[in-house]
Parts: C-alpha cells; sequence; structure tokens
C-alpha cells in the first residue's frame, strides 16, 4: 500500500500545478497605475483603451486576438496615424488591464463590450472594424449585429477562418483532460513569454 503512497502524492502535485500557477498571478487593477491609456466603466466591467494618431479623421477600430491584447496593434496603427486615421484600440475582457467578468464568453458577450465602448466615446458615425485572429470573429459578428454602424471591415488572419496550431496546442486538443492541464502549464506559460517579449516592458501577465 505504501508504494502507491508516492506515486499518488507525485500526481497530486503535477494536478495543482495550473492552480498554484494561476494563484501566483496578481490582480490586474495592481498594474493599471502603469497602463498607457484610460479606462471605461461599461456595462459588463472596466474596459481599458488607448486613442492613437490624431484628433482628426475616420475612425479605424482594432481588435485584438485571443492571447495577445491591445499592444499588438501599435506599429499597424502608427501605419494608419500617418494616413491620417484615429485608431482606437483597446483590451478585450479578461485580456490585458481589461476585467475579467464571469459569465459566458460568447459572440454577444465582446459584441456588447464593444458597442458600449463606442456609445462611451460617443461615436455615431460609421467606423471601420479591424480584427485579428479572435478580433476578427468580434468584427464579424458585431458588423452583423450592427450593419448601421460599421463602414467597413478588415480582416487579419481571422479566428474561424484558418488555424496553425504549434505542437503544444495541438496536443492540448486531442486530449480532453490531460489537454487542460498540458495547455494550463505549458502553453499559458508559452504565450505569456511571446507575450513579454512582444510588450518589451516587464509586467507581470
Amino acid at each position: 500500500m505504501l508504494g502507491w503512497v508516492l506515486p499518488l502524492l507525485v500526481l497530486g502535485g503535477l494536478a495543482m500545478l495550473p492552480w498554484l500557477a494561476e494563484s501566483r498571478r496578481h490582480a490586474v487593477d495592481v498594474f493599471r497605475d502603469k497602463a498607457p491609456g484610460r479606462f471605461a466603466k461599461l456595462s459588463q466591467g472596466v474596459t481599458h483603451y488607448q486613442w492613437l494618431g490624431g484628433v482628426r479623421g475616420p475612425v479605424v477600430v482594432c481588435i485584438h486576438g485571443l492571447t495577445t491584447p491591445s499592444p499588438v496593434w501599435y506599429a499597424i496603427a502608427g501605419g494608419l496615424a500617418k494616413l491620417g486615421c484615429r485608431v482606437l484600440v483597446y483590451d478585450l475582457y479578461g485580456r490585458g488591464f481589461s476585467d475579467a467578468p464571469r459569465g459566458a464568453k460568447d459572440g454577444e458577450f465582446f459584441v456588447t463590450q464593444l458597442a458600449d465602448l463606442l456609445d462611451h466615446q460617443g461615436l455615431t458615425e460609421d467606423v471601420t472594424l479591424m480584427g485579428y485572429s479572435m478580433g476578427g470573429s468580434i468584427a464579424t459578428h458585431f458588423a452583423a449585429s450592427h450593419p448601421n454602424r460599421v463602414r467597413r471591415f478588415i480582416l487579419l488572419a481571422s479566428g474561424g477562418m484558418w488555424l496553425r496550431e504549434d505542437k503544444v496546442t495541438e496536443a492540448s486538443r486531442r486530449m480532453s483532460l490531460l489537454g487542460d492541464w498540458l495547455h494550463a502549464v505549458v502553453g499559458a506559460r508559452s504565450d505569456r513569454q511571446r507575450l513579454r517579449r512582444q510588450l518589451g516592458q516587464v509586467f507581470d501577465v
């Protein structure tokens, strides 16, 4: 019987790794004083946003993907600003400096966030939506739900169109319970490391 104790303890410790990793992360509001841009209190929670470019010109709203918050748009926003556009970038709920409300994270959830933000900013004119990865799915859903608010939309490697997975992601998807553990321990850490390199800043994400 004692021969099973050590393996069970090891398995129990491994099973706890995702919970331990998550418990060590700080709440996002700890870092909000370092955040660029502003915050809007919307119907589902607080949303972090930034205006980039001039104060006049056509509005382009950029929607980021699943794992990369709004700074992923900085380089593109700089180019759009040179073309005379006003660029609005924001963090989806559960990403960047925005709140992470409870509940189902379906298309309507993220469409409501975007509609709330546009209302908060007083944007009554048609806007151009630019969606990357999962943001492309949100842009498409928003355009279908609010066609009178969208002048055009642009999809970049849109979610739901084509998927290229790394080996860890593919293995995580194929194995049910073990896959969830693998993604939480290995995949999420890898995502955070890529995000730190991309931001070029010292944020404990």
